[in-house]
């Protein structure tokens, strides 16, 4: 038993899985209103789009800094691997509650809150990823700031746009 606790991966899934177990039962029900074809969304806690967007923002920002600190610390790729995976399953559940605000709109498909918003935010992180791991050895903290702003500001937005279109086009979770 106490060989698994030296290893943080290993302690760090557990803990998560755990959350996501416990999670469910220790929130607060989630606030409602009628569903309605209104455009204003309420997140999880019954917060304004507006706040979802900024919470967004944070999220974003946080999971940048993080996938940095987790490409310089670990010597193996597949540890780097292992250790972002980890960090996604910490960031959906917060995605869930803090960003997404179509949980009442009749527009959008449930389906479209649980698995299209996260898919959204995280996608392009995700798949550049291992672009960033292949440049590990020259990467700086300025390269890297400026690579990840680029793909905040370009990126980021076409694939939301990109992705909404195939939420609604070809999945049909949009417009229900």
């Amino acid at each position: 038993m106490w060989i698994v606790l030296r290893f943080p991966k290993v302690w760090c899934t557990f803990l998560i899985v755990m959350g996501y177990l416990l999670l469910p039962r220790l929130l607060p029900p989630r606030f409602e209103v009628k569903r309605n074809w209104d455009s204003e969304g309420w997140n999880w806690f019954g917060q304004p789009s507006r706040a979802a967007f900024f919470y967004g923002v944070g999220l974003m920002i946080s999971l940048y800094a993080l996938r940095f600190l987790i490409i310089q610390k670990n010597r193996r790729a597949t540890d780097a691997l292992a250790w972002y995976c980890l960090a996604l399953a910490v960031f959906v559940p917060a995605i869930w509650l803090l960003v997404v605000t179509n949980w009442d709109s009749m527009f959008f498909a449930r389906i479209a809150c649980w698995v299209g918003d996260p898919i959204a935010l995280l996608f392009v992180p995700s798949v550049l990823f291992p672009f960033y791991l292949s440049m590990r050895p020259s990467l700086t903290l300025g390269i890297y700031t400026l690579l990840s702003m680029a793909e905040i500001v370009l990126l980021v937005p076409a694939w939301i746009f990109f992705w909404v279109q195939v939420e609604f086009w070809v999945l049909g979770w949009a417009g229900v």
